[in-house]
């Protein structure tokens, strides 16, 4: 699974903003994912210009290489996407847009969002702050990159809400017993929520450099 997105200067990111080497064109693709069905809304996957000609280099429908061009397509600066890479290849991908500056915050209401670490840089769960979730309700998953099992799961408790003492980052299970706040978040990790309270979450990335 590649875990997260990167970001242009703006609010989006367009997949030409990537470029990948690696990928084989009948089996390994990126999967875009609907935050409250889950459903897979783009399949998509990278032709390099060395492997299959310039003709054919960029980003294509999985399902109709060749034929519907995904390069402009566009998403919010946030999303990540789940990889189902299925050759055994070694795939790498390199960002070409622009790093945000200052420090950037967004908000979501969907109940099974995918987001992450857009930022060159390795973070700490404390360097990510959240207000809205419930600590009963709501949590991010950190995924297995080979099982898909969820490696962590925590919430984030807000100080206006729960106090300083309980302020920060905990194990969704063991709420006020675990602080996950040195949880390391690499560039590129990715969170699946899980978000069954409802409310509207909102999540404040620092700045880049």
């Amino acid at each position: 699974m590649f875990k997260a997105d990167m970001a242009t200067a703006g609010t989006t990111y367009k997949l030409g903003d990537f470029k990948c080497v690696g990928m084989d064109g009948t089996a390994d693709s990126i999967q875009f994912l609907d935050p409250d069905s889950l459903d897979s809304n783009v399949e998509a996957v990278y032709l390099d210009a060395d492997t299959y000609g310039d003709s054919l280099a960029g980003w294509w429908d999985f399902n109709d290489v060749g034929g519907t061009a995904l390069d402009d397509e566009t998403f919010p600066f946030t999303t990540a996407f789940l990889a189902a890479f299925t050759s055994g290849n070694s795939i790498s991908f390199t960002f070409q847009g622009e790093v945000l500056q200052g420090s950037k915050t967004f908000s979501t209401s969907s109940q099974s969002p995918m987001f992450g670490n857009y930022l060159p840089k390795d973070l700490t769960l404390a360097d990510i702050t959240a207000s809205g979730m419930d600590g009963t309700a709501d949590s991010i998953q950190l995924l297995d990159p080979d099982t898909l099992d969820s490696d962590i799961e925590a919430v984030y408790l807000d100080k206006e809400t729960y106090g300083d003492a309980l302020a920060g980052w905990w194990d969704f299970n063991d709420v006020g017993g675990t602080p996950l706040d040195d949880t390391p978040i690499p560039a590129g990790q990715g969170f699946l929520g899980a978000f069954t309270s409802g409310a509207e979450i909102t999540f404040t990335f620092p700045a880049a450099y």
